[in-house]
């Protein structure tokens, strides 16, 4: 082989060893551009999702934020009206002040299951929480004279009904508790609180005598407390 032919077979694998490298070159660019290619779009497809996420969870927060919460009962407190009615009764005589959005009901219910002379509801006018609202006032003969606690201890027992039957003593209230004396004015009165087997609401009750006649002011324990407080304050005797 001559110089000449030499000369153009090295140039030949020269050349040669160029394209190569340029294809190796090519093709290692075209791989990291693919692999970064696919970061991007995998760190775009994240922020897409926690974008998404993070609307709905706003949205969540937004709707709870709207439910309104449930008061406890303890705390149930009608608004008070600013007018106040008296309610005399001359028969039995006492009086009472009740607020003027509350209207006044007779009722036998009282005399027929308790044989008391006779009962007053006192009633939201609205018919709104009659159940929970209404304020009951019950007046029973104290014949022979009796105090109020003396009378609670004759009608009033934490046994049920049907433990007593066999006892000889006519109860009037049963399952009742946390009988404690107090006043109402000046005179002395005896409060406590029944429970009812088939119900879990309680009432609560408040006993002042005028001598002839036995007071008995009652309400749903947890509800309207403070008119009831201020109808025992005001009660004449």
């Amino acid at each position: 082989m001559d110089q000449t032919q030499q000369t153009n077979k090295e140039a030949n694998m020269n050349t040669d060893q160029n394209m190569t490298g340029e294809n190796t070159a090519s093709s290692s660019g075209g791989k990291i551009k693919l692999i970064i290619g696919a970061v991007v779009l995998i760190v775009v497809l994240f922020g897409v999702v926690f974008f998404i996420r993070g609307t709905g969870n706003s949205s969540s927060m937004t709707k709870s934020d709207s439910v309104p919460t449930a008061v406890p009962s303890e705390v149930m407190v009608r608004e008070e009206s600013t007018n106040w009615l008296t309610y005399n009764d001359p028969k039995y005589g006492f009086s009472i002040s009740y607020p003027d959005n509350y209207a006044t009901q007779s009722s036998d219910l009282a005399i027929k299951r308790l044989g008391a002379l006779g009962e007053i509801d006192f009633v939201p006018k609205d018919n709104k929480g009659v159940e929970t609202d209404a304020i009951f006032l019950t007046v029973f003969a104290n014949n022979p004279v009796n105090t109020p606690l003396g009378w609670v201890r004759e009608n009033v027992t934490g046994k049920e009904k049907e433990s007593t039957s066999s006892s000889g003593v006519n109860y009037k209230f049963y399952q009742a508790m946390d009988v404690v004396e107090a006043t109402v004015g000046a005179r002395p009165a005896v409060s406590f609180i029944q429970s009812f087997g088939d119900s879990p609401s309680q009432s609560e009750t408040t006993v002042v005598s005028n001598g002839r006649y036995i007071l008995l002011l009652t309400k749903t324990k947890g509800y309207v407390d403070n008119i009831y407080q201020k109808m025992l304050s005001s009660v004449g005797l």
